[in-house]
């Protein structure tokens, strides 16, 4: 089945118009949003969903394609826009140039490519209006084969799709809830810097939640004898024991964990 954006742009859309709230279905593969800090009177993009792309819809790509949407939420085409990105440990002189959002309609306005190894976060260049930023885009995620045996997502050949919205300026000095601006920024800064996003839903860390431990590390993939495993490191805040537990992909109710006393 052929990526058709259209269908997610306008369940995003009718979504975030409804509720306020982000879709993301990529959580589970360790994407977050960051919420821009509040400017008083600007605009500001939002991030209103996240979509990793199934192996049909992928076939084998390896991209992060973005929409824009105005106030209205109707596909927007502005050549004056840019999509800004960058990756964890980037050093100086490792260039990102900003990427067009001026493609047809019948396509996502852009798109950057993901590499593998590398964490990359994506948001709207924009110097009239702060975006949110979508971050922790990896294609480091094991095979997932169709029904009839394809692989088109794989170690290195996964792809989302991230759709952003201008919404309108915000009042008053401090932005929502009572916060400062301080505050504001410290938050946001503090979700740049996460490493591990808590998703107690998730098969490894409902178990090692349930076990008394905390999870200090992604979650990572490991193919040992030809078995695909999904892993992560725990250790135990009062004894100071470290296990990995793991699961074989797809018998997610069957997760076990090697330990090393401390």
């Amino acid at each position: 089945m052929a990526f058709d954006h259209t269908l997610y742009q306008r369940r995003y859309g009718a979504s975030f118009a409804q509720t306020g709230q982000v879709l993301n279905d990529a959580s589970g593969y360790g994407v977050a949003v960051v919420e821009a800090p509040a400017a008083a009177g600007a605009p500001i993009w939002k991030a209103i969903g996240v979509h990793h792309l199934t192996p049909d819809e992928n076939r084998g790509q390896h991209n992060a394609f973005i929409d824009i949407l105005d106030e209205n939420g109707q596909p927007l085409r502005d050549p004056n826009l840019r999509a800004g990105w960058s990756w964890e440990g980037r050093q100086p002189g490792e260039d990102a140039p900003l990427q067009p959002l001026d493609k047809r309609l019948n396509e996502p306005a852009g798109n950057v490519p993901l590499f593998k190894g590398a964490l990359l976060e994506v948001w709207i260049s924009d110097p009239a209006a702060p975006s949110d930023h979508v971050t922790r885009l990896s294609t480091d995620h094991p095979d997932e084969p169709t029904p009839d045996g394809d692989i088109f997502n794989s170690i290195g050949h996964h792809s989302y799709y991230v759709v952003f919205q201008r919404t309108p300026a915000r009042g008053g000095g401090g932005g929502g809830g009572g916060e400062s601006t301080l505050e504001r920024t410290l938050l946001a800064e503090g979700e740049l810097h996460q490493v591990i996003q808590f998703n107690p839903d998730a098969a490894l860390q409902k178990r090692i939640f349930a076990d008394g431990f905390v999870p200090n590390s992604p979650e990572f993939a490991l193919t040992f004898e030809g078995v695909p495993y999904i892993c992560q490191r725990a250790e135990h805040m009062g004894t100071g024991e470290v296990r990995v537990y793991h699961v074989i992909v797809g018998d997610w109710g069957n997760v076990q964990f090697v330990s090393r006393p401390r």
